[in-house]
């Protein structure tokens, strides 16, 4: 999205004579801030996705177990005074090497499907 730049004042230069111009950005509108601001941030996102693939991180988009479907859950944190803020119970989820048809791939499970055996960890 380019912002074209148009002329308002027009300067002489003292000693040649010369006549020069000083181009003025026009603002764009706010729908345009809107977009060049959300593209920003979807370039700045992607640049950290590949950075964490670098180091060998994935990022983990849904908090969500892989076997089981377990989420987040939702609910209030509540002071004595009874005042109530809401708050996030999240699955305690970590990425492990396993084999999965045969292959190996890394997958986001909960520790409870870890301890229960659902899934053959790769070695």
């Amino acid at each position: 999205m380019d912002v074209q730049p148009f002329v308002k004042y027009f300067f002489k230069n003292s000693f040649s004579g010369e006549r020069y111009s000083i181009p003025l950005i026009k603002k764009p509108y706010l729908s345009q801030k809107k977009n060049l601001l959300r593209s920003k941030t979807k370039i700045h996102i992607f640049l950290n996705e590949i950075k964490n693939r670098k180091k060998g991180l994935k990022t983990i988009m849904a908090k969500v177990c892989e076997i089981c479907g377990k989420k987040p859950m939702t609910g209030h944190h509540v002071s004595h005074a009874n005042n109530r803020t809401p708050r996030r119970w999240l699955p305690n989820l970590q990425e492990v090497r396993a084999v999965v048809n045969g292959s190996v791939k890394r997958v986001v499970v909960c520790s409870s499907c870890l301890k229960a055996g659902k899934i053959q960890k790769a070695v």
